[in-house]
């Protein structure tokens, strides 16, 4: 009996289309028109970026001041990424000024995080210290690895990964014969 009506089951189903335009006509639009309470047609995309309130636009700038990544920040916020981009993207006033506020807020949080990279490096951060699950003391820890990635931006071309082997005249060979006569003195001394 089971076996029938597993077999019968099958045999209801309508088979699959494989016209794959005929299914993407068939699906809904994405942006369609719509009548509201207020019996305006209003896109569904427009409604979507006037949910967000001035009020979740500040939060969000205050966020990404602290730090936060934008989908982060959106998310404290409680709004859309997607909707605060589009607004960012209007050729509005409301759009513009989000615009610059979003770029410095950026600029507040990569100086917030910059200070907080520099303490870690230099000033170092307490980790504590447990013995049988009990912590008995700290020890402060530096970064070097953090430490390296200041030096790097602050002084490129004295701490860049690669070595230009070129001398002042362009030769190669002569600046590389420099480089090991240099090397071998110091081995001798």
């Amino acid at each position: 009996m089971a076996s029938t009506k597993k077999h019968v089951a099958k045999t209801k189903r309508a088979p699959a289309s494989t016209d794959k335009r005929a299914v993407k006509q068939a699906s809904p639009r994405k942006h369609r028109k719509y009548t509201g309470n207020s019996g305006n047609n209003v896109s569904r995309r427009d409604k979507r970026t006037r949910s967000v309130t001035e009020k979740k636009i500040e939060m969000f700038l205050e966020a990404l001041r602290e730090g936060h990544c934008v989908i982060d920040a959106a998310e404290i916020a409680d709004s859309n990424r997607h909707s605060l981009y589009r607004i960012r993207r209007e050729d509005s006033p409301r759009g513009r000024q989000l615009a610059i506020d979003w770029d410095q807020a950026y600029d507040d949080g990569t100086d917030h995080m910059e200070k907080e990279v520099e303490r870690r490096a230099i000033k170092g951060i307490d980790e504590p210290i447990f013995y049988q699950g009990v912590k008995v003391a700290t020890k402060k820890v530096y970064s070097d690895n953090l430490l390296m990635f200041m030096s790097k931006a602050r002084r490129p071309k004295k701490f860049r990964d690669n070595v230009d082997m070129t001398n002042s005249d362009g030769s190669m060979v002569a600046a590389f014969a420099a480089a090991v006569r240099t090397v071998n003195g110091m081995a001798e001394s």
